[in-house]
């Protein structure tokens, strides 16, 4: 991953916290860094820069860290990578998107039904799709989930459903 990447802190909503509020709780503010955008059919080949845990988008249209906007109506899914990888994450998207099937002709992914949906709107093609990558604290992997479910929760909230390839 290149190194352009941008800093967004997503202050924590009070009501939905178990810890108290105070400026050195960790549970106050949710720091994620934005990477360079790459595209989902970039993931047939290794990138060992996202072999990390993490947030990441799955984005239509290119964008920069820069001007990257998590609850943009371009973004139409949002996961977590805690016990895989992003890199291996995404690369499932990616065989998810293009139908990819193994040896005995099964489908190689077991994706949701919004997903599958969105797939067919996609007639099987990734290009245009742009995974954002969000790097976090790997101290604290309950933070990557408390990120994903606060911004799917942001999402929902300012559209009204959540991202189109998000089940739950």
């Amino acid at each position: 991953m290149q190194s352009n990447s941008t800093k967004h802190k997503c202050n924590w909503p009070h009501n939905l916290s178990t810890y108290p509020s105070t400026k050195s709780d960790p549970a106050h503010h949710l720091e994620v860094t934005f990477g360079t955008p790459i595209a989902l059919s970039e993931f047939e080949r290794p990138i060992s820069t996202l072999n990390l845990p993490g947030i990441y988008f799955l984005r239509e249209g290119q964008c920069t860290p820069n001007n990257f906007d998590p609850l943009s109506i371009e973004v139409k899914y949002i996961g977590k990578a805690i016990e895989e990888t992003i890199f291996s994450r995404c690369r499932k998207h990616l065989h998810t998107i293009t139908d990819k099937r193994a040896a005995n002709d099964n489908p190689k992914t077991s994706p949701g039904k919004r997903f599958k949906e969105y797939r067919e709107r996609r007639h099987l093609n990734p290009v245009g799709i742009y995974v954002v990558p969000g790097l976090m604290d790997q101290e604290n992997p309950h933070l990557i989930s408390c990120a994903e479910e606060y911004l799917l929760l942001q999402y929902k909230r300012l559209h009204g459903n959540l991202p189109e390839a998000n089940t739950k």
